[in-house]
């Protein structure tokens, strides 16, 4: 699935900022799957953990190099929605959804 990579905006509909940059969809997406979810890591058999870590690696590089569509598997759109909700504020979470959602 095709996800345009656009800008994250407040509720009154400027455009979020981070040091002078925008912040977009791919930027948050990447910094949420790269984060270290302390309950998924207790909960998950090493040999587990490791391919899922390895695999937030590759979604994350993914994410990263993508300037105006990211092209998603169903599974990674998953991934990354779980990941934001769980760091961030409803604000960016909730756009971030919305937009995963093709909304």
């Amino acid at each position: 699935m095709k996800i345009k990579n656009v800008e994250l905006k407040t509720f009154q509909g400027k455009t979020i900022m981070n040091n002078g940059n925008p912040v977009t969809l791919a930027e948050v997406s990447g910094d949420c799957v790269a984060r270290l979810d302390e309950r998924e890591s207790a909960m998950t058999p090493d040999k587990e953990l490791i391919k899922l870590k390895k695999e937030d690696y590759l979604l994350c590089e993914k994410l990263l190099s993508s300037k105006k569509e990211i092209e998603l598997t169903a599974e990674e759109i998953v991934r990354i929605k779980g990941k934001v909700a769980r760091f961030q504020d409803g604000l960016v979470a909730g756009q971030c959804i919305l937009i995963l959602d093709g909304k």
